[in-house]
């Protein structure tokens, strides 16, 4: 069990949902930021914003901070308007927790354990904005 978070779950449970997490956060980013700046290449910053996703879902919040910070720069650079990232982030987190909710209706504990999961990363994305 990893240390420093509420909730808290053995790394295996984390390394699941990432495994199928990722492709999914991958669309979303991509797909957010093609609608944002159509004619503006933003690869470098949905790459920045896959990795803090993927901070946040193993729970290397000594990452988060630098992280976000960077993301929040590289946002700044490309033009995008205040609150996109957070925008950017909503959507992820919807869409996680709605694949949550349909996948996980036979495995209740499944279902608990990813949702927890994601309220800690949620409790994340608060704590690296107000340390960025």
């Amino acid at each position: 069990m990893q240390q420093g978070s509420f909730y808290a779950s053995p790394n295996v449970d984390r390394r699941e949902l990432l495994a199928w997490a990722e492709p999914v956060i991958a669309d979303r980013v991509s797909d957010s930021y093609r609608r944002m700046a159509r004619d503006t290449d933003l690869d470098g910053l949905a790459v920045q914003h896959r990795r803090l996703w993927r901070n946040m879902l193993l729970d290397q919040r000594a990452m988060l901070p630098l992280s976000r910070q960077e993301l929040r720069r590289m946002g700044e650079t490309a033009g995008l308007p205040a609150g996109a990232l957070d925008a950017v982030d909503q959507d992820i987190m919807e869409e996680l927790l709605d694949i949550v909710l349909s996948r996980c209706q036979a495995s209740r504990a499944v279902a608990k354990t990813f949702s927890r999961i994601l309220l800690d990363a949620a409790s994340a994305i608060g704590a690296a904005r107000a340390a960025a």
